[in-house]
C-alpha cells in the first residue's frame, strides 16, 4: 500500500511502497483502516481489474481508460502519481459534501419492519469529516444509550445473523474502545461494495429527544487513507462510507424490540464531486 506526501497544494498524494501508519485524528480517535484492506477495497472502488467497468458519474478515467479518480484542486493536483501511475489522489482541499437517507426496509443485509426514518449530511473539508444527522420512529433507543442497560443485550431485541446477542453487544464495545472511541449504537463503517462490514471506523454521539428519535452527530480528522475512501465512490455513484444505527432497548414499551444489527443504515453519498 502506498504512504502518502503533502504535494505542496494541501493534496494528499501516494508514495509508491511507503507504508502509512494510522494518524492521531486529534480528538483521540485514531484511523482504523488497515493498509491491506484499504488496498484491496479501493481497488475494488476504483477500478484495478475491472478495466471494463464503466467510470463512476463523477469521476474522470485517466489516459489508460482502466482506472478513475475523481477531481482535485484544479491545476493543482488533478494527477495520479505513484509506482506505476495509477495510485489514488485525496481529494486535496477541495470540500466534498455527502448526504444519505434510510429507512428499516432498506436496512441491508437484514431489512426489517421498523417506521424509522434517519437522514444526515456531511461535509470533509481540510482533513475533517463532518456528520450532522437525526432519527425519527424508531422502535427501540440506540446501543450505549439507555442508562443501566448499556452492557446487556434487551431481550426483545432482533439479531438476524447467526451471532448471539450478547456476544455482538460485546464485540461492538471492544471494537470502538480499542480505537479509542466512545461506544455509541451510530457507527461509521466502510465498504467498497454493497456488502456488510462490521469494521467501525468511527463511532458518532447521540442525543436521544425522546424513547424513538434525536440526532446525530460527529467531527473527526481522517488519515489519508480514510480521505481517499471518503472521497471515491462506486460505480453507482453511492458512496463508499456508510451510518448504520444499532438498537437495543424498547424504551417506550410498546413491544416492539431494537435491532442490533442495525435498524437503519445508508451510504454517506458525495453530492458534489466533479463540480467545478
Amino acid at each position: 500500500m502506498a504512504g502518502f506526501h503533502d504535494d505542496g497544494h494541501g493534496a494528499a498524494v501516494a508514495d509508491p511502497f511507503v507504508s502509512q501508519e494510522s494518524q492521531d485524528s486529534g480528538s483521540g480517535q485514531g484511523g482504523s483502516l488497515r493498509d491491506e484492506e484499504l488496498s484491496h477495497s479501493l481497488d475494488q472502488a476504483l477500478g484495478h481489474s475491472h478495466n471494463d467497468a464503466p467510470p463512476p458519474p463523477s469521476g474522470r478515467s485517466t489516459s489508460d481508460g482502466g482506472y478513475t479518480q475523481h477531481d482535485g484542486d484544479e491545476g493543482k493536483s488533478d494527477t495520479l502519481t505513484g509506482n506505476e501511475g495509477n495510485d489514488f489522489i485525496s481529494a486535496g482541499q477541495k470540500q466534498i459534501e455527502f448526504s444519505g437517507s434510510g429507512t428499516g426496509p432498506d436496512e441491508f443485509p437484514f431489512p426489517n419492519d421498523s417506521p424509522g426514518f434517519m437522514e444526515a449530511d456531511a461535509v470533509l473539508e481540510d482533513g475533517r469529516l463532518k456528520i450532522e444527522g437525526e432519527f425519527n420512529n424508531f422502535d427501540a433507543v440506540p446501543l450505549f444509550e439507555a442508562e443501566g442497560v448499556d452492557e446487556r443485550a434487551a431481550e426483545d431485541a432482533t439479531v438476524f445473523s447467526n451471532d448471539d446477542p450478547q456476544d455482538l453487544v460485546n464485540r461492538f464495545r471492544a471494537d470502538a474502545e480499542s480505537k479509542g472511541f466512545e461506544p455509541t449504537g451510530v457507527h461509521l463503517h466502510f465498504s467498497p461494495e454493497q456488502e456488510a462490514d462490521a469494521t467501525i471506523i468511527r463511532t458518532l454521539s447521540v442525543e436521544q429527544n425522546d424513547t424513538k428519535s434525536g440526532t446525530i452527530s460527529g467531527d473527526f480528522a481522517l488519515t489519508p487513507e480514510e480521505q481517499a475512501a471518503a472521497s471515491a465512490a462506486r460505480s453507482d455513484g453511492e458512496g463508499l462510507f456508510y451510518l448504520n444505527n444499532h438498537t437495543n432497548v424498547n424504551a417506550d414499551g410498546d413491544d416492539r424490540g431494537g435491532f442490533l444489527n442495525g435498524e437503519v443504515r445508508f451510504n454517506l453519498n458525495p453530492t458534489n464531486l466533479g463540480e467545478k
